[in-house]
């Protein structure tokens, strides 16, 4: 439940952070300093992160994961490159165990409602958003 490391920097490039009480992803610990409830989705989600975040290239001075947070934070493009498959996937889990349509429908517009919040900056419509992750979104078993 304690915060992530770079909490403060991170408030600093998103000051939104504690109304939105998201979990973060580092390495492969789930850090959950607003205590929500981390379904098996979301753990599908974070997931992606840490699998993205362990591959990304060390330098000689900073490791893979402190690289990737800080493009993560100041980088557009990179964060929509990083929240896209991670989305897909939270939307792959969901598919994979729920057979009815209109909850499927449901979860596609919470979970691109997330991504098209003003919190990432991605500046896309939330009906693009939804195609993007459908297009995209993969079977992820648990």
């Amino acid at each position: 439940y304690e915060p992530p490391p770079m909490f403060e920097t991170m408030l600093v490039h998103f000051p939104q952070i504690p109304r939105m009480r998201p979990i973060f992803c580092s390495c492969e610990k789930i850090y959950n300093p607003y205590r929500i409830k981390v379904t098996p989705s979301l753990q599908a989600h974070e997931q992606v992160h840490s699998f993205r975040q362990l591959s990304y290239p060390d330098t000689s001075t900073q490791t893979g994961p402190e690289l990737w947070w800080s493009r993560y934070l100041t980088d557009v493009e990179f964060r929509l490159e990083e929240e896209l498959p991670a989305h897909c996937a939270e939307y792959g889990w969901y598919i994979v165990h729920h057979n009815n349509r209109r909850n499927r429908r449901r979860a596609l517009a919470a979970i691109a409602g997330k991504l098209a919040h003003p919190l990432y900056g991605v500046c896309i419509p939330k009906r693009k958003v939804m195609e993007m992750i459908k297009q995209n979104a993969c079977a992820v078993e648990a």
